[in-house]
């Protein structure tokens, strides 16, 4: 097991324990997946998914990177800066739209209250869910294999761990994610067909810094407070970005521009208790 993997159960554990749903609504480890996550939080509208994309060791110090995506509701305005692909996607039965009914879940698997699967019994609905409901929003789990990884994809998350101290934590994402469609969509056949992105129109224009900054908020200044460990320190770094141009063949060819900013957000952090 990874120490970032440890580590971050621990802190899920240890906040689910406080038994608050002001900030963070339902949390759910994804089964198919080593190390991740679907978080559902009361004043975000989508479902952001959490999950550990690559781990390796260098000085003896454990470098992971976890992929942050975000799978928007279809009445949100956001939902419209996706791309036409994933907006299809997200509408399709790919996607679980079900009221999420903890005590009809297995708790091991389901998208539990954030008062903690082990406040209620199984087969007993916990008051909180009494009181609010939402659809599921996430890819079915049978269908999360046939999803490109970059699909919904809105940021990184960096964690720098000596054993099991955390050094630092980075975010890194763009103030948008740009996508521009050479050839152009069209849907539909014969004397029907209808164009859904002009020859050479943006495609995707996700603003992905916006979107990341809440759940990095809440990983720095909620999730790691509760296993008591504090930032110090914040830099900011913001360099020139990268658009992409999707060719006819659906491949995408990528380059440099001023007008998105590649954004790094990075901290250390002080240890105020064992982990």
């Amino acid at each position: 097991m990874y120490y970032i993997d440890r580590f971050l159960n621990q802190a899920i554990w240890l906040l689910l324990e406080k038994n608050s749903k002001d900030e963070l609504t339902y949390i759910s480890r994804i089964e198919t997946e080593r190390t991740a996550w679907y978080f559902w939080f009361a004043n975000v509208a989508g479902v952001y998914e959490f999950g550990l994309k690559e781990c390796n060791y260098e000085d003896g110090v454990e470098k992971s990177t976890f992929m942050l995506k975000y799978y928007p509701e279809p009445d949100e305005q956001t939902f419209e800066d996706f791309s036409c692909s994933e907006q299809i996607i997200r509408l399709s039965p790919y996607f679980d739209n079900s009221v999420i009914n903890i005590d009809q879940e297995e708790h091991e698997s389901c998208p539990c209250c954030a008062g903690g699967h082990h406040v209620h019994e199984h087969g007993k609905e916990c008051k909180a869910n009494l009181l609010m409901r939402r659809s599921k929003g996430i890819p079915k789990l049978l269908k999360r294999s046939f999803l490109k990884p970059s699909l919904f994809l809105i940021g990184e998350v960096e964690f720098y761990m000596k054993q099991d101290m955390l050094l630092n934590s980075a975010l890194v994402s763009q103030t948008e994610f740009i996508q521009f469609s050479e050839e152009g969509l069209y849907a539909g056949q014969g004397d029907e067909v209808y164009e859904l992105v002009g020859r050479g129109e943006a495609d995707r224009k996700v603003k992905g810094l916006h979107l990341c900054q809440t759940f990095y908020d809440f990983l720095v200044g909620t999730l790691f407070d509760a296993i008591s460990i504090k930032p110090i320190g914040e830099q900011a770094r913001s360099t020139t970005g990268l658009v992409s141009y999707q060719r006819k063949d659906g491949s995408c060819r990528s380059q440099w521009s001023e007008s998105v900013r590649k954004v790094e957000l990075r901290n250390c952090y002080k240890i105020g208790g064992a982990t």
